[in-house]
């Protein structure tokens, strides 16, 4: 199903500014279509490949399209071609994926997604860890600091997500280090590692409009909804944002899209984020094969 908003106005470009892909791809047509003054369209990846007769039609209301790069962006053209559009622009758009400011956050393999857990998917590597161990909750919450973050190479992790972030944008055609440098004057300009600020999305997406010669790249004045803001949150820890030079803090805001005041989604602190995570394992053990990094030593 495809998902249509935002205003219809005058442009050089006619037709929808379309996105296939994730969530950051709904972000980035979205201040795409901002700056074109078009209505944006967003085709989520999968339903894309499974459907052609809806791609089809989505690419005949397109005047441009953001997918992600790789294999992605080469069926799209593809499509484009197949659909009678050799010459719709379609932009390659990167993999935002940044763990420098949440080292201990990750992500299952299909057979151990969680939802049900208090921040869903995104899961605390320490918790598992502890579980594993047979750690009592109290002894897991006393491993969230200093010298542990030091041992598990945590302080690290950060120079790294900045050269693999650079690689990445580089093969999507562009330089990021001066975006990034610009998004760090504002703190931490991730949610969670695959789940970037609007401003990081519209940067990006200005910067692949100008590149291939669609607008000057100046950012719409009007207001982009940051939908992510509604997902999780998972908080920079106080000794990683201290190394970093940014604000931190142990709360964890878990996913709320229609912001309804809940008690399981009100933001917690690290000691209920731990019992919770823990009363989760209990009913239900986690999979930790699922988890590639719990194999390393």
């Amino acid at each position: 199903m495809m998902k249509f908003f935002g205003r219809d106005r005058k442009s050089k470009l006619a037709g929808n500014v379309l996105g296939v892909g994730n969530c950051q791809i709904q972000g980035i047509v979205r201040c795409a279509a901002a700056a074109l003054h078009r209505e944006s369209a967003y085709l989520h990846a999968f339903k894309a490949k499974n459907d052609p007769e809806l791609l089809t039609k989505a690419i005949a209301d397109a005047s441009v399209v953001f997918v992600t790069r790789g294999g992605a962006h080469s069926r799209m053209r593809e499509a484009a071609l197949a659909a009678g559009r050799p010459d719709l622009p379609v932009v390659a758009a990167p993999r935002v994926y940044f763990s420098g400011f949440h080292p201990d956050v990750v992500y299952p393999g299909p057979d151990g997604e969680r939802p049900e857990l208090p921040m869903g998917n995104a899961n605390s590597a320490i918790i598992l860890a502890a579980w594993r161990e047979g750690l009592e909750p109290g002894e897991a919450i006393s491993l969230f600091r200093d010298e542990v973050y030091e041992t598990l190479g945590y302080y690290d992790v950060f120079s790294l997500a900045k050269d693999a972030l650079g690689k990445e944008c580089a093969s999507a055609g562009f330089d990021v280090t001066p975006l990034m440098n610009s998004w760090l004057e504002q703190g931490a300009f991730m949610y969670v590692p695959l789940h970037p600020k609007i401003h990081v999305l519209c940067d990006i997406a200005m910067t692949q409009l100008r590149l291939a010669q669609l607008h000057d790249g100046t950012q719409s004045a009007e207001p982009v909804d940051d939908e992510l803001s509604r997902h999780l949150k998972w908080p920079v820890y106080p000794e990683i944002g201290r190394k970093l030079g940014i604000a931190g803090d142990y709360i964890f805001r878990p996913k709320n899209m229609r912001e309804v005041p809940r008690a399981h989604l009100e933001p917690m602190d690290l000691e209920t984020f731990v019992k919770r995570t823990y009363v989760c394992f209990r009913q239900v053990p986690p999979n930790l094969s699922a988890f590639e990094r719990l194999q390393d030593p």
